[in-house]
């Protein structure tokens, strides 16, 4: 089985069509999975794994407090680290500093157990490329937790994502004091970095950026501006010290526009009447004052599309169970994983070079 995905076309299955729906074969044995750290989205994930049919949950968490809060509040069993497991593991999930994931997901793998990785996949792409080829070479699952890819209102807005030209994403956040041990591009820009690259499906051939430090000791904000060799393009602006909460991707089509609003759970769909331009012109001037009124009801109509509500951390789980059971590719791959990374520090290194001139310039 080769459950990392080869960075070719032809090595990849199409997700939806091996992954629809995420009915698990639950006439199987358990499976048993642990979560590696116990930390606000550990705790999560514990909480979330306790739900699914066919799986024996644990949690491994080095802190006493952390495991005493999960036996108490989940009733899932805990220990203090791996080696105190007395179970043979199916799968695991990594929820730990990004620093450490390298560290613990090979060690897993080459002991032969699944893994789901949380976002970013690695610290660098040196370590992300290694642990995408170990996977391949063990032949173990190596799912990483883009979890945007699973939220209700990107499912139902892709189909509609054809012929993309632009898109401008926003990821706005208060300070919440997590994830601080990297950059606001890996903690919050990389869910778009990989949203945008899974619907491009184009190389990035050019990358700008720009970023500031408000509380350290890593960036707190960045823009960065993307070009690819299909001729689109792409603006992803990230903060994670804004007063106001922003979570939203707006695409401009060839002919249209679509609006994914992740935090509402919305999406909205514009698309021009045929041949509204000519129409449009062919209007005397107190029909164009009426046009004017109906201009997004009848002559470029703004509809809703249904939004089909789901947990999206509990289907990346399940897919992840999926993939264990029935040797499948998962639709976010480790090879996805990298690919976000190695565009994440392109974006780092454009917003080095950027301050180094902004440097040379106050001081001319």
């Amino acid at each position: 089985m080769q459950c990392c995905e080869k960075n070719t076309d032809a090595s990849r299955p199409d997700p939806a069509i091996i992954l629809e729906p995420f009915t698990l074969l639950l006439s199987m044995s358990n499976k048993n999975i642990a979560v590696i750290g116990a930390g606000h989205l550990g705790r999560i994930h514990a909480k979330l794994l306790k739900t699914i049919e066919g799986v024996s949950p644990f949690v491994v968490e080095s802190q006493q407090a952390a495991r005493e809060f999960v036996e108490s509040e989940f009733q899932i069993p805990t220990y203090e680290s791996l080696a105190d497991v007395a179970t043979d593991l199916d799968g695991a999930i990594v929820v730990t500093p990004t620093q450490t994931h390298y560290d613990i997901a090979s060690q897993l793998i080459e002991d032969g157990v699944h893994v789901f990785v949380e976002k970013p996949i690695c610290a660098d792409s040196r370590q992300s490329r290694s642990l995408c080829e170990l996977a391949e070479r063990n032949g173990m699952v190596l799912q990483v937790g883009h979890v945007e890819r699973f939220n209700p209102a990107f499912v139902a807005g892709r189909e509609h994502l054809q012929q993309v030209k632009f898109i401008e994403s926003t990821r706005y956040t208060p300070f919440t004091f997590r994830a601080t041990d990297v950059s606001v591009v890996l903690d919050l820009m990389i869910h778009d970095i990989d949203l945008v690259l899974s619907v491009m499906k184009s190389e990035v051939t050019h990358v700008s950026a720009t970023g500031t430090t408000t509380i350290g000791p890593h960036h707190d904000t960045a823009v960065a501006w993307l070009d690819f060799a299909s001729g689109a393009k792409a603006c992803l602006k990230a903060s994670r010290v804004s007063p106001d909460a922003n979570r939203s991707m707006n695409c401009t089509l060839d002919r249209g526009q679509v609006n994914i609003n992740f935090a509402a759970q919305s999406v909205h769909c514009m698309e021009p009447v045929e041949q509204v331009s000519q129409q449009l012109d062919a209007l005397t001037h107190d029909e164009k004052m009426v046009a004017k009124e109906e201009m997004f009801d009848k002559w470029l109509p703004v509809r809703e599309i249904e939004v089909v509500a789901q947990n999206a951390i509990l289907e990346e789980q399940k897919e992840f169970v999926q993939c264990i059971r029935d040797e499948q590719f998962p639709s976010v791959s480790g090879r996805d994983g990298l690919a976000a990374v190695e565009v994440a520090e392109q974006i780092l290194a454009a917003m080095g070079q950027g301050q180094i001139a902004d440097k040379a310039r106050s001081a001319a």
